[in-house]
């Protein structure tokens, strides 16, 4: 059968009920975890990316809702079936679990063969929407609507071998696949792995995918799924730094170094990039072009930050101090106008 050994995780307490759910499902065809509600269990939805979410849903905690919603929006899970269970005397949270993200309720006591039968029919339903993306000879999109990450997702489990060109404002990025998994990547002057970091943080664009027979040379070496964990671990890294520096707006501008020995123990990078700043140019301008990722560019900004060498105004900041300077230069202008025309007054 299509659907014999897909990964469900069952999150609730280890009861009898989920218990008796969990051996249905084991003797229905299907792999099943048993999981308890944790602080860590998005991150272990990440690692894993089951094939669907059941959800023993307790109305008496507020982690739960938060849950739903955080796998609902995260790029990453929120393709996944997501199936609660509830009592019939908690119908009322209906409306609150379909707002949140729910795709489907399951109402206990559970019967062995209706809830195969329902099952099966939410895996059925989820497949025939992924591959009615790609039911054309290629498909494209908005990655408004479906992020890079889903986009790779959904290229490997339908096998697909073709070439995934992406378009955000004036950068483009070129992904290769052969049958669902990369094999190359280039994005500005970024090759394989670090084009496919720089892809991933793109959230305005359009994407293409065009079918192609052949495959090409694989020059990435890592898989695919350690790619992309790796790539969300960046981008949230980066984001956090950038926003300890004001922003992508904030301009570097580095401080004077007194000592020489100091500026020779840094490391390659540093050093180019405290060469570099000229007090003017925005962080983000430092990180276009370049053939190193912008987790190192902004790492080694952070270091440079931490040991003094560097500092960060804000774009706000200068233009305020340009608007005090023209108004200064005004009230002078006025002053020297009131002077010499009382002069020639008198």
């Amino acid at each position: 059968m299509e659907d014999l050994k897909k990964l469900i995780f069952l999150i609730g307490d280890r009861d009898k009920s989920n218990l008796l759910l969990k051996y249905i499902l084991v003797n229905g065809g299907y792999k099943v975890l048993l999981l308890e509600h944790s602080p860590n269990i998005l991150k272990y939805i990440e690692e894993e990316l089951p094939a669907l979410l059941l959800f023993d849903f307790m109305p008496s905690s507020s982690d739960w809702f938060k849950l739903l919603k955080e796998v609902k929006e995260n790029n990453m899970t929120r393709m996944i079936p997501f199936v609660v269970m509830l009592q019939r005397t908690e119908r009322d949270f209906v409306p609150k679990l379909y707002e949140q993200g729910a795709d489907h309720i399951i109402y206990k006591p559970v019967s062995r063969e209706d809830t195969l039968d329902e099952i099966r029919g939410i895996l059925i339903k989820s497949e025939k929407n992924k591959n009615n993306l790609l039911s054309k000879v290629g498909f494209e999109g908005n990655l408004k609507d479906m992020s890079v990450i889903e986009i790779i997702q959904t290229l490997d489990i339908n096998d697909k071998t073709g070439i995934l060109r992406i378009t955000s404002g004036e950068d483009v990025g070129y992904i290769y696949f052969f049958k669902g998994k990369m094999q190359k990547a280039k994005a500005l002057n970024l090759k394989d792995e670090m084009a496919i970091f720089r892809i991933m943080q793109w959230r305005d664009g359009i994407f293409v995918f065009q079918n192609k027979t052949h495959a090409v040379e694989k020059t990435i070496r890592k898989p695919d799924q350690e790619i992309v964990l790796e790539g969300v671990r960046r981008i949230d890294d980066t984001s956090r730094i950038i926003s300890e520096f004001g922003g992508d707006s904030a301009i570097p501008v580095s401080s004077t170094i007194t000592d020489s020995s100091v500026f020779m123990d840094l490391p390659q990078l540093q050093k180019t990039l405290y060469l570099k700043l000229d007090g003017v140019k925005e962080l983000k301008e430092y990180l276009r072009y370049t053939a190193v990722g912008d987790f190192e560019i902004i790492s080694a900004f952070f270091d440079l930050y931490k040991k003094g060498l560097i500092s960060f105004k804000s774009t706000d900041r200068i233009t305020k101090e340009g608007t005090q300077k023209k108004r200064r230069m005004k009230d002078i202008f006025k002053n020297a106008e009131d002077i010499f025309f009382n002069k020639t007054l008198k």
